[in-house]
């Protein structure tokens, strides 16, 4: 099933998933309207806010990933963590299959300026998991709340994509 019908380039989730990859800025003045159109298209939406630092987040990112859940008792997400293989291992949403899941991220370029190889890996995480989603048929992507164009987070680089190793063929593969 596709997950777009056509690829309409003014909306924004085509514009965060295929051409952002998962991670579109919006401008703060725009976030309000944004908001709306999300609900109008049946986005449920989870808001992430970076202003008190990436401590306090990754706490709540453990409640709201069912950390404990996942791993068990004694493997929880401790706000102080910045291991990001243990963040990418956790990281999943239950993305509705009408509409879709946008995170909102406010304060992001505190988050920036704390600790740039753990923001741009957490948007890294975020990508992957948009692109997975999107191989099933969901809508899942980031909107980065900015305060202006000339933010130190527009075009700024988070991933470097590069060729991977071979696939290993197995009999079922073909």
């Amino acid at each position: 099933m596709a997950t777009f019908k056509t690829l309409n380039w003014s909306t924004l989730d085509t514009w965060a998933i295929v051409t952002g990859r998962g991670v579109v800025p919006l401008l703060s003045e725009d976030h309000h309207a944004a908001g709306g159109w999300l609900q109008q298209h049946n986005y449920e939406m989870l808001h992430l806010d970076f202003t008190s630092g990436i401590s306090r987040l990754v706490g709540q990112l453990g409640t709201l990933l069912g950390w404990s859940s996942q791993f068990g008792v004694g493997h929880e997400l401790h706000p102080e963590s910045r291991n990001l293989d243990a963040l990418r291992d956790g990281f999943t949403f239950k993305v509705p299959e009408q509409g879709g899941l946008a995170l909102t991220l406010q304060g992001f370029e505190q988050a920036w300026s704390e600790d740039q190889r753990w923001s741009a890996g957490f948007l890294s995480i975020i990508s992957e998991f948009s692109l997975q989603q999107l191989a099933l048929g969901r809508r899942f992507f980031a909107v980065i709340e900015v305060a202006n164009p000339s933010s130190v987070l527009v075009g700024a680089q988070f991933e470097i994509r590069s060729i991977g190793h071979p696939f290993q063929r197995r009999p079922e593969a073909f």
